[in-house]
């Protein structure tokens, strides 16, 4: 490991000014607030540029060896994330890619690198899963000499909420950065507090709609098309009402005031369940698809359930599937099945099609069906 080695924000990055300006006033609030927070920034708004950008000064005010970990739910959001470090000119670590001896070897090696006191940065991709199961990585962290800076970025923070990563969360870390959209943690009261006590509140708040007026983002137009629950669904959801009524739930289902009750909160789910999964949603999607053209559907995406079914059935995504054959629509299915193993940018070819080769193919004229937690939305993309 040659040095000096240390992040640098690329010349093109424009993050005080113009439609990206929201970045400096999201890196000020985080600084201000001693180095601890979430930015809840919408999709689209440039929370990785914007948490590199923060590490950035965190870095050069320290002014001595600094490691840097990022934990993602996800390995592609590892690549993602290491094609981001790298324009930022710093070669990241991987050790989720690598089985444990090597693991082991890569830590004595980043230790060596930080072992002088100039200014250095090392910094270290890895998945929850590794990081929460992983012993070494974690003694790794909690022994580091007091002179090293430990910053924790964690991408999809509201995921960290969980009791497997906060029973072991190193509290070494003299910096603290969560990103999420939604930091909430839906129908866990208890989790997001143990986040909040962790990282911090959220310090800044970029919406969705300040990501549209400010052109980070596409304006778009939401169509609802209402369907009605089968009368086994009927009778499924009243039931559910009148147990929560009856645990004293009175509150509206929105996945953030809720009953700290454990037994609450399962009932909340399985009433969530009952509206995503109708069974009516799969007739109403495959008539909007024969009022398209299914031979016009082009640059769409479908989002569909793929957890187990709240009444008896096959799942959301398999019905959909099964809609989009009989119609002839050649798809790509993209769910965490096709992303999670190692190198996998391609997503599952349509039948008798070539594989969709990595992102810069992605605005291929081709329909992708996507895992989804929300139930079946039909969107036509722009561009």
């Amino acid at each position: 490991m040659a040095g000096p080695r240390l992040l640098t924000i690329p010349e093109n990055v424009e993050w005080r000014t113009g439609k990206f300006g929201h970045q400096g006033h999201a890196v000020d609030a985080f600084l201000d607030n001693g180095s601890r927070g979430i930015l809840a920034i919408a999709t689209g708004g440039g929370k990785t540029q914007t948490a590199l950008i923060a590490a950035v000064h965190e870095q050069d005010r320290h002014k001595g060896p600094a490691l840097v970990v990022v934990i993602v739910p996800s390995a592609p959001l590892v690549r993602q994330w290491a094609e981001a470090v790298r324009g930022f000119g710093v070669e990241p670590f991987q050790p989720s890619t690598m089985s444990g001896p090597r693991r082991r070897g890569l830590l004595e090696e980043i230790r060596a690198g930080l072992a002088g006191r100039d200014p250095f940065t090392a910094v270290i991709l890895c998945t929850q899963r590794l990081f929460t199961e992983d012993a070494g990585m974690r003694s790794f962290i909690a022994e580091l000499p007091d002179e090293v800076l430990a910053v924790l970025i964690g991408d999809e923070v509201h995921n960290l909420g969980s009791a497997g990563f906060i029973a072991k969360a190193p509290h070494r870390f003299n910096v603290r950065l969560g990103l999420s959209a939604t930091p909430t943690r839906q129908y866990d009261a208890d989790g997001t507090e143990a986040l909040f006590q962790f990282f911090g509140s959220p310090v800044f708040e970029f919406t969705l709609r300040d990501a549209i007026d400010a052109g980070c983002l596409t304006p778009y137009n939401y169509h609802l098309h209402e369907v009605e629950l089968t009368e086994q669904e009927m009778a499924e959801y009243e039931d559910l009402t009148r147990q929560l009524q009856h645990k004293g739930f009175k509150g509206a289902d929105d996945g953030k005031e809720f009953g700290h009750d454990a037994q609450v909160e399962h009932l909340l789910r399985k009433l969530r369940a009952v509206l995503e999964q109708t069974q009516a949603k799969i007739p109403a999607l495959e008539h909007l698809l024969e009022m398209a053209g299914p031979e016009n559907v082009a640059r769409t995406l479908i989002y569909a359930s793929a957890k187990p079914v709240a009444l008896k059935g096959p799942s959301q995504i398999h019905l959909v599937n099964g809609v989009l054959r009989r119609l002839g629509v050649r798809f790509h299915q993209y769910t965490n099945t096709e992303t999670s193993s190692s190198g996998s940018d391609q997503v599952r070819p349509p039948t008798g099609a070539p594989p969709l080769q990595p992102r810069r193919h992605r605005q291929s004229r081709r329909l992708h069906r996507c895992e989804e937690d929300r139930g079946v939305q039909l969107r036509q993309c722009c561009g």
